[in-house]
């Protein structure tokens, strides 16, 4: 588990045949107290490995090597609440590959504890949410396991539908399950998760009071938007190692996709463990940038590990902790606009008083849109390949986003370390390097529309074709 890929939903990397099936296995773990997660049922295409499918109880049951005490507190970790709780991990292989597990935790009607889990290549959140509604369905009623097990054989034996139609699955009682397939992966880079990010860090006006570091000219304190899910959007560009902490498994991997999803059109090209399993507890010591989910019980665990500079963001209790070096290239005229946008889009709810995740989502956007749109007049052609010129593009902005360009394109990897012995699936950590966000972001769209034109699939691509027209 973590490595070098694209972000948790981001586009699927060209250089990978497509995957030509729903998912790869539907995995069922249960645990009780003082018992370790077992898996209790596995489907999986015929021939395939199961043994690679292991660790996936462990990931299912996060906390269950974690003394917590019986009881939970008020933020959102009894067993009332976990109770229909949705999250998903990530186990990328030694070449990158990635298989996203979406879960869900539900009590049976003997009231055990169990975590139903499709292990997919896809990033359909949406998609797999609604097929384990019908599986927990299935699983609390009468039909039980053999229900469950008809309804997996129906789901894999049902294939993969063309992009934009709809696929229907038997379920019991002469009743089906429906769904679409996305057109592409662009459709699903945003969601409601989004608003899991913004829930749990605030966004308001402060007074912002500069460190030593900060010139003194500029040391007067003012009053001045601050939005967390902004710093953590800068601090992420420019690949800081960033740790999330909660007692919620659902809180943990919703805001990790959240960050990974509000880079695009770059992408998370480092370690990404959404859900970190107490027993890899190690990877925080990772010399490259990571983004990296734990239960907040481990806290105390990374008191004596070896550990470089980490951003530490407290889910649970709004809380973001960083260093103040790694902020001073932050350009502040869009650090402010966008907060600012971000308060507007907050208060602005919906009739049923719920936040609209798309205007969120806009405020990201537009910030590349605003720095980014000319980028395509400094792609020139060598040798018959064509070049971004990142110097060139740099020395032709404003002042004010300079400073924070230079520090973008400086890569935070270093040489890779030496290969591990061979260990399952979630334990490999790529062997290849991982090609900078700034760089593979450019490096993908001269490649790929060497002609200058917009990809039809593309938000990014499409909203600059409309700033040109």
């Amino acid at each position: 588990m973590g490595g070098k890929g694209g972000s948790d939903d981001g586009p699927e990397n060209g250089q990978r045949p497509r995957p030509s099936r729903l998912f790869e296995a539907f995995v069922v773990s249960a645990a009780g107290p003082g018992v370790a997660p077992v898996m209790m049922y596995c489907y999986a295409p015929a021939g395939a490995d199961l043994m690679q499918y292991k660790v996936v109880p462990e990931f299912s049951f996060p906390e269950s090597e974690l003394k917590l005490p019986p009881q939970a507190d008020d933020l959102g970790g009894s067993k009332e609440s976990r109770e229909r709780e949705t999250f998903a991990f990530v186990l990328t292989g030694g070449d990158g590959t990635r298989l996203h597990g979406y879960c869900r935790r539900y009590a049976t009607a003997a009231g055990n504890e169990e975590v139903a889990c499709i292990l997919t290549q896809h990033s359909w959140y949406d998609v797999f949410s609604k097929i384990l509604d019908a599986f927990q369905e299935t699983a609390c009623s009468e039909a039980g396991a053999p229900g469950v097990a008809s309804f997996a054989r129906n789901l894999q034996h049902a294939g993969l539908p063309a992009p934009g139609r709809a696929m229907r699955v038997p379920m019991e009682g002469q009743r089906e399950l429906e769904f679409v397939r996305p057109w592409n992966t662009s459709e699903c880079r945003y969601d409601a998760r989004l608003c899991e990010l913004f829930r749990c860090l605030p966004v308001s006006k402060t007074v912002n009071r500069p460190g030593p570091r900060v010139p003194a000219r500029a040391r007067q304190p003012r009053s001045r938007p601050l939005a967390a899910q902004v710093m953590l959007f800068f601090l992420m560009l420019t690949e800081r190692r960033v740790i999330l902490l909660s007692s919620k498994p659902s809180r943990l991997s919703n805001c990790a996709h959240a960050l990974s999803s509000l880079l695009y059109p770059f992408a998370w090209q480092h370690i990404y463990v959404p859900i970190l399993v107490p027993k890899m507890l190690d990877y925080v010591c990772a010399p490259m940038p990571f983004l990296i989910g734990m239960h907040i019980a481990m806290l105390p665990s990374l008191k004596n590990m070896p550990m470089e500079e980490v951003v530490m963001v407290d889910l649970d209790r709004g809380r973001l902790r960083y260093n103040e070096k790694d902020v001073a290239h932050l350009p502040d005229e869009h650090f402010d606009a966008m907060c600012n946008a971000l308060m507007t889009s907050l208060n602005a709810k919906t009739g049923d008083d719920r936040v609209d995740w798309a205007p969120l989502a806009n405020v990201f956007l537009d910030f590349f849109l605003s720095v980014f749109s000319t980028w395509r007049r400094f792609v020139a052609r060598r040798d018959g390949a064509a070049l971004f010129d990142q110097h060139a593009f740099r020395a032709a902005q404003r002042k004010s986003i300079v400073k924070f360009l230079a520090e973008f394109e400086r890569s935070q990897v270093p040489a890779p370390p030496p290969a591990p012995p061979p260990a399952p699936l979630a334990h490999r950590r790529p062997r290849r390097r991982a090609p900078q966000m700034y760089e593979e972001m450019f490096r993908a769209r001269t490649r790929e529309a060497p002609g200058g034109g917009a990809r039809e699939d593309d938000p990014f691509d499409l909203a600059l074709a409309l700033l040109v027209n």
